[in-house]
């Protein structure tokens, strides 16, 4: 695994070189209890893309999304504003809110550089395709963006966390 954004500044200026996990907790179940699902092949070259400040940013159907999600194979951005985040998010995403990208803190700073990300916002993919283009200008090889956004995730009755999963904007 390569070395994370906040990894390589440390070593530049500490002589040290260090490497995040991967997904915290346990993990999902499959969703709806029936484990994980098995491997199959997923085309990430046909998807449809979006351009952001010259980034070309790929738009990952939802279905994609939530297979990389159960098997483990992705982290998760939540691209929304705090009090979003707060009332329901993706269960085991950051926040990692696209007009603050790179500010103190960001929890995708500690992400090793090669790992897949998945970033997502509910207007289906504005503030996500923002902070995805952020991330891949950073260095990051594996980006993508929920095509279809938050609420359809939440429509699927897709793994949730936070204050007020059951609200509906």
């Amino acid at each position: 695994m390569k070395p994370t954004r906040r990894a390589v500044l440390a070593a530049s200026t500490a002589g040290l070189l260090g490497v995040a996990g991967c997904l915290g907790g346990d993990g999902p179940e499959g969703g709806d209890g029936s484990g994980t699902p098995e491997e199959r092949s997923i085309d990430t070259a046909a998807y449809d893309t979006t351009v952001v400040d010259g980034v070309e940013v790929p738009l990952a159907p939802i279905e994609d999304a939530y297979y990389w999600y159960q098997r483990q194979e992705a982290r998760f951005a939540d691209a929304r504003g705090q009090t979003q985040y707060d009332a329901a998010h993706i269960e085991g995403a950051v926040h990692s809110q696209a007009r603050n990208a790179g500010g103190e803190d960001d929890p995708t700073d500690d992400w090793p550089m090669d790992q897949r990300i998945v970033c997502y916002c509910g207007c289906p993919h504005h503030l996500s395709s923002i902070r995805a283009s952020q991330l891949i200008a950073e260095g990051y090889e594996s980006v993508y963006v929920i095509d279809e956004g938050f609420f359809e995730w939440r429509d699927r009755g897709y793994p949730l966390a936070g204050d007020d999963v059951e609200s509906v904007p």
